[in-house]
């Protein structure tokens, strides 16, 4: 009938549960008092091969940490010499870097001094030469004045002649004309006396002119040597130390040029 068991195979479960209830405990004294599996044993070996193996390697990285440490130690001794020795070097390339800047102001100021001394010296070289221009107008103003003396000379001889012959010397409140020689020698000596004049007044605005140089040139070496006095106190000594370059002193009989302070 639909809806009900068939009793064969109700039988048959019951059969195969029965079997099972009676075979489980033979199965578990089998496995209680037999020996183990070989398998067990390979597997248990296998992963005491395995644990083995691991820890060989951890070992074996434990050794390379070890050995990597120990260069990183001495490479850190050795960078620390290194660094110790970079900053020695550091130190004396500042050192040099300072002796090197005050080398460089040292010539800088030397080269600034050499140029006022250039200058004062070549000042001071125009001057002398004006100087000798002006000793030759001197000069020349000096032999024109003694030619003026000597025309002179003998107009006073002639007029003296005159005197001695009971004559009257011409132009000495009187029309007397004199002597063709007389007349010459006056005509000569005032064209000498203006000669004169004029060679004068050249020789002393040529020695106006040479004493202005000269003084140019004082000036200019006063500034030198003020400028190595300040590099002495400074403790700059120039390098080829020169005498300073000082005008010579005006000669006798031309102008005395005035005392003025030197430029700063």
């Amino acid at each position: 009938m639909p809806g009900m068991k068939r009793p064969e195979s109700i039988l048959f479960r019951a059969a195969v549960a029965a079997g099972v209830l009676a075979f489980a405990p033979l199965d578990q004294a089998y496995c209680a008092d037999s020996p183990p599996d070989n398998s067990q044993v390979l597997l248990q070996k296998v992963k005491q091969g395995v644990l083995d193996r691991r820890i060989a390697i951890k070992q074996t990285e434990i050794e390379r940490l070890k050995e990597d440490l120990e260069k990183s130690k001495k490479d850190m001794d050795a960078l620390s010499k290194n660094l110790d020795a970079t900053t020695a070097l550091i130190a004396n390339s500042s050192g040099n870097l300072d002796e090197l800047a005050a080398d460089q102001k040292r010539y800088e100021q030397t080269l600034e001094l050499t140029e006022l001394r250039i200058e004062a010296e070549r000042k001071k070289n125009e001057g002398l030469k004006r100087l000798s221009a002006a000793q030759g107008s001197a000069l020349a103003a000096i032999n024109q004045r003694m030619a003026e003396l000597d025309v002179r000379d003998r107009v006073r001889e002639a007029e003296v002649q005159l005197l001695s012959q009971g004559k009257a010397v011409p132009g000495e409140d009187n029309d007397e004309e004199g002597t063709a020689e007389l007349h010459k020698l006056r005509k000569t000596l005032a064209s000498d006396e203006s000669k004169t004049v004029t060679a004068e007044n050249v020789a002393r605005e040529a020695m106006k002119g040479a004493s202005a140089k000269l003084e140019l040139a004082n000036e200019a070496a006063a500034r030198a040597n003020q400028m190595a006095d300040g590099m002495a106190k400074e403790k700059l000594e120039p390098v080829g130390e020169a005498p300073s370059a000082t005008a010579p002193s005006t000669p006798k009989g031309s102008p005395t040029p005035k005392k003025t302070a030197p430029k700063q």
